[in-house]
């Protein structure tokens, strides 16, 4: 190899003393150094770019709205349907509450909503501007009229 070597750098340069020989090379070598370098930091910027998009995952971008319904005596309304609508977007989300009277909505984008509780033989009962945050859970009771 070392005769390949002084064979290339003696054209290039036309000289035929090793020295000469081995600094044609450093020029080549001193690009791999950078190269290696930059390869270095790509690296080092990628991985930090990852650890930190894999953390973003916890942070939540909803919230939600629980809550028991009831009738005037204070027992549980089975079945009753809650429903509740963005106000600006008028995106509409709703479930019917369990044998516990109790609903839970989730994955609702932050803002100003409308909840709506209706079952049969009561007075629907309507709740404006409540304020829904993104990872937090809003609580909305609703005690039904005859």
């Amino acid at each position: 190899m070392s005769s390949l070597t002084k064979s290339c750098c003696t054209e290039a340069q036309g000289r035929s003393d090793s020295k000469s020989a081995e600094t044609g090379f450093s020029g080549i070598a001193r690009t791999f150094r950078v190269a290696r370098v930059r390869i270095s930091q790509i690296l080092v910027f990628t991985l930090a770019a990852f650890i930190w998009s894999t953390s973003a995952n916890g942070q939540v971008l909803y919230g939600s709205v629980v809550g028991n319904v009831t009738d005037p005596n204070g027992a549980a309304v089975p079945g009753a349907k809650v429903e509740v609508v963005h106000v600006g977007t008028h995106a509409t989300k709703s479930t019917t509450t369990d044998d516990n009277g109790s609903f839970s909505i989730t994955d609702l984008t932050p803002g100003s909503y409308t909840v709506t509780v209706s079952a049969a033989s009561f007075k629907k009962e309507l709740r404006e501007a409540i304020q829904i945050e993104a990872n937090k859970v809003h609580r909305v009771d609703a005690q039904l009229q005859v």
